[in-house]
């Protein structure tokens, strides 16, 4: 029987990274289903058969140069500082090498040609790097790849101080990606705040009360006055003044009948409601 497991990635900056985890994750034999969102930065996937474990699918992951959480509870420790992630570290280096490199190309033009093979090679390193992981976990075509060739055919050709501005702002380009990722993740999770951890379930021997995210598309809830809204839905049994200021920033209560949809976290002001959800609160 499969079993399905989840996994944390840390270190994606784009969608293209998802694209490229899952499609080295989908060559391990054993694996299938494979489903990775780059927003959650979760990577859920069933392994069938005693040759499968997640040993090997988190070594394949790190070996792309990316790190996993396996941790199956929500991380709410801060984000770090640009400054202080790798990618932050690479560009601050990268720019003083570049630096550096132009003051010896003005004090001693002789040595411009080595100074910035070296500023361009040094920097390009850990792009390397992660472009061979690509190409030996069976994801040759990726950027890191074109990039590395680019640079390494510039310094050949002489152009090294080309070559070393060029590398220097793509790792930028690559800092800003993450930092406006970092950002955009942490206002979803700020929007999941707000959906409620229970939810009122509705069954033919009454009502109970179980965790918001067990709730599945079709189940029937029950939102008591002054509650908010666990998943998405439609409203099936009542009808109230729904407060959808904090979701859609809109500051008047709508009035909400039968067959309107409310979103998840939004309050229901003064009447009981009975909604199917459409959308599960996972």
């Amino acid at each position: 029987m499969p079993t399905m497991k989840t996994l944390t990635i840390d270190g994606m900056d784009c969608p293209s990274c998802s694209a490229k985890i899952e499609g080295a994750v989908c060559g391990i034999p054993g694996v299938s289903n494979v489903s990775l969102n780059y927003t959650s930065q979760k990577l859920k996937f069933e392994l069938e058969g005693a040759s499968a474990d997640s040993k090997t699918v988190v070594q394949t992951i790190e070996r792309l140069g990316y790190k996993v959480n396996q941790a199956q509870g929500r991380d709410d420790a801060p984000a770090p500082a640009w400054w202080q992630t790798a990618k932050g570290r690479l560009v601050l280096g990268a720019g003083a090498l570049l630096i550096v490199a132009a003051l010896v190309a003005y004090l001693a033009p002789s040595f411009a040609y080595p100074a910035f093979s070296l500023a361009a090679l040094v920097a390009l390193f850990p792009l390397a790097r992660k472009a061979v992981m690509g190409a030996l976990a069976g994801q040759p075509f990726s950027i890191e790849t074109l990039v590395t060739i680019a640079v390494v055919g510039a310094v050949i050709i002489d152009q090294a101080a080309e070559a070393a501005v060029g590398v220097f702002l793509f790792l930028v380009g690559e800092l800003l990606e993450l930092i406006a990722a970092a950002k955009a993740r942490k206002s979803v999770r700020a929007l999941a705040d707000l959906v409620p951890k229970t939810a009122f379930l509705v069954t033919g021997s009454g009502v109970r009360e179980i965790a918001a995210e067990d709730l599945g598309v079709g189940d029937i809830i029950e939102v008591r006055p002054g509650g908010r809204v666990p998943a998405d839905g439609r409203i099936i049994a009542g009808e109230g003044a729904i407060d959808e200021s904090a979701v859609t920033g809109e500051s008047m209560p709508k009035r909400k009948r039968v067959g309107d949809a409310v979103f998840a976290g939004s309050i229901n002001s003064d009447s009981l409601l009975r909604l199917e959800v459409e959308k599960d609160a996972r």
